[in-house]
């Protein structure tokens, strides 16, 4: 019986740039949904693993350094020559709810675009994680991804967040079940559905 636990998470390193209402940066720290699982649960005491990819820039070494700080391997974090993904974040000078914090792909100043997903993750296990109990956490659904979790032939658990509802408007039916067949929990808008 394994009893060991880990959790992995699959994809691009992701840097949160947080604007205050003047869209003055106030902070930048490693973000995207799963990493942000990743770093809570080895916050809590976790073993946790990031297998990815970022940018050979600044705003890679932020991310990479985050998760490291929360205790979490990044040995298996590929470095390309690109630049890194970048949430950014505004927060208006407002009492805050759920509609009035912006999460958007571009810079804010100049309107620069600021996502570059890779095409070259990794898409097999490390060996060091071969024979362990695993609980792979996922909020890109790409087919890179899709191959990762299906060349995991240890135990594995699935999860799959889905963010907001309407971010399921993206995909067809037909493509979405070949991540929904594999999973074993899904939370979609703060609700989950086993």
């Amino acid at each position: 019986m394994l009893t060991e636990k880990i959790f992995i998470s699959h994809g691009d390193l992701i840097l949160d740039n947080i604007y205050n209402h003047n869209l003055e940066l106030i902070k930048q720290d490693g973000g995207g949904c799963n990493w942000n699982d990743l770093y809570n649960l080895a916050l809590m005491g976790e073993k946790c693993y990031a297998i990815g990819s970022c940018g050979n820039d600044t705003e890679g070494k932020i991310a990479i350094q985050s998760l490291k700080k929360a205790g979490i391997n990044t040995e298996h974090i590929i470095i390309e020559e690109k630049s890194t993904n970048i949430m950014n974040i505004i927060i208006p000078n407002s009492k805050l709810n759920d509609n009035s914090v912006l999460h958007v792909w571009y810079d804010p100043i100049t309107l620069k675009y600021t996502m570059n997903f890779s095409e070259h993750l990794p898409v097999t296990l490390p060996s060091e994680l071969n024979d362990k109990m695993l609980y792979v956490i996922l909020d890109k659904f790409l087919p890179i991804n899709l191959e990762f979790i299906r060349n995991i032939t240890t135990h594995k658990k699935i999860c799959l967040d889905f963010g907001h509802i309407r971010f399921l408007e993206h995909f067809t039916k037909q493509y979405l079940t070949q991540f929904l067949d594999l999973a074993d929990f899904v939370q979609i808008d703060r609700k989950s559905v086993v």
